[in-house]
């Protein structure tokens, strides 16, 4: 495989990156109902999920990278010559799918406090990431290993979502006010 940028190939890249990343930065925008991450830090926890200061620069960083890995996987198979053309029509797809699913749990999750409902919309995303994963496999077997990083994450997501709605099933957070700020 030879990768010859030209005007396409560099638009292609940028799209592919683009809309990765875009979509995770609609996910955070979510996040931002909540700044403090007040609700999120009430919940009761499993054991398994890390704590302290470094916790939301871990995660960046690893976001920053599957993003990486997804987007150029995404990127690699639509340069393909498409030999295979059901599997990367139904991978792209899904891939596509999996970005606004995404985006749809951090709603769910972090503004809609839906821990049901956002298990079940990470499900899907997970299968659906779990079917691009496949099809990249049959089109081009570096695309496939990329998007390994993100089912796992996922997968590891999932399993915390899991925890999250057994530990918190009935539990409802006192609304309180907060102070204003001092001038």
């Amino acid at each position: 495989m030879s990768f010859e940028f030209d005007a396409l190939g560099w638009t292609t890249l940028l799209v592919s990156f683009g809309f990765t990343f875009g979509a995770n930065y609609a996910g955070a925008i979510a996040m931002a109902a909540d700044p403090k991450l007040r609700w999120y830090r009430w919940l009761r926890k499993p054991s398994f999920v890390p704590s302290g200061q470094h916790v939301a620069w871990l995660f960046g960083i690893a976001w920053f990278l599957i993003s990486a890995a997804s987007g150029l996987a995404i990127y690699l198979a639509i340069i393909q010559n498409q030999s295979n053309f059901w599997a990367y029509q139904l991978g792209i797809a899904a891939y596509w799918a999996t970005l606004f699913l995404g985006i749809v749990w951090a709603g769910v999750f972090f503004v809609g406090h839906a821990l049901g409902a956002a298990l079940l919309v990470l499900f899907l995303e997970l299968l659906l990431a779990v079917l691009t994963t496949i099809c990249l496999f049959f089109v081009y077997n570096v695309a496939g290993f990329l998007m390994l990083p993100l089912d796992i994450w996922l997968f590891y997501a999932m399993m915390l979502n899991v925890w999250l709605h057994f530990l918190n099933r009935g539990r409802k957070m006192a609304i309180t006010s907060v102070p204003a700020r001092k001038v």
